[in-house]
């Protein structure tokens, strides 16, 4: 993640897939949002944007 001594990953749900963050200062993890339907990958971008899939659709 930019800017940021963390990393994120996806928890798949009944809710759908979320995105979460470990804080590796804080040595704790929080959820950051829900995906889209069929999302399970993401991209940072250095200015802190978030590029997410959404099943075939980018």
């Amino acid at each position: 993640m930019p800017n940021r001594r963390a990393v994120s990953f996806t928890r798949p749900t009944d809710e759908g897939t979320l995105l979460e963050v470990y804080d590796l200062d804080k040595g704790a993890s929080e959820t950051l949002t829900l995906l889209p339907d069929g999302g399970e990958f993401h991209a940072w971008m250095s200015d802190g944007q978030l590029l997410s899939t959404a099943g075939s659709t980018p």
